[in-house]
């Protein structure tokens, strides 16, 4: 009865996540508060997910202090993963505090720009949302299913 009711508990705190993803999914910034950041590549990096795929390229230029992150669920992932490299060019547009990128150039050739980034973020967040529907009907499922279960005989049920 504990451990249906901690996976419920459980459950119902990942659909707390899929709906805050859904709700910030769809926060872009206006072009007027994009800043320009221009440079060569001076270092790069992958994250990887447990299954060792690349789930992102991070990558440094000279003039900031912090990286760029460019995820899988962005536009042109599979190029920008090629083309980003030591020594590359790239033009970005940003925002100061979060270091987003909301447009990406590299080497002179567009890979991404707002509104494709923005879409991606859009239905990224739209899975947010699935996921936190599945996961509120299946701890919804498991607290019904926990009070229709006997008591063991150790136990007094409240």
């Amino acid at each position: 009865m504990m451990v249906i009711r901690a996976v419920a508990l459980v459950a119902f705190v990942i659909s707390i996540a899929g709906v805050y993803a859904w709700l910030t999914s769809d926060d872009v910034p206006r072009q007027i508060d994009l800043i320009q950041v221009n440079g060569t590549v001076i270092r790069v990096d992958y994250t990887y997910d447990k299954y060792r795929y690349v789930t992102g390229v991070k990558f440094w230029l000279p003039q900031e202090e912090k990286f760029y992150y460019y995820g899988s669920f962005l536009p042109n992932f599979k190029h920008v993963k090629e083309v980003v490299a030591l020594g590359a060019t790239v033009r970005l547009s940003t925002t100061r505090r979060k270091h987003e990128i909301w447009r990406l150039e590299v080497n002179g050739e567009a890979l991404a720009d707002r509104d494709q980034i923005a879409k991606a973020h859009h239905v990224n967040g739209n899975w947010g949302l699935g996921l936190a529907l599945g996961m509120t009907l299946s701890g919804t499922y498991l607290l019904w299913i926990g009070r229709r279960l006997p008591a063991s005989p150790n136990t007094r049920r409240i």
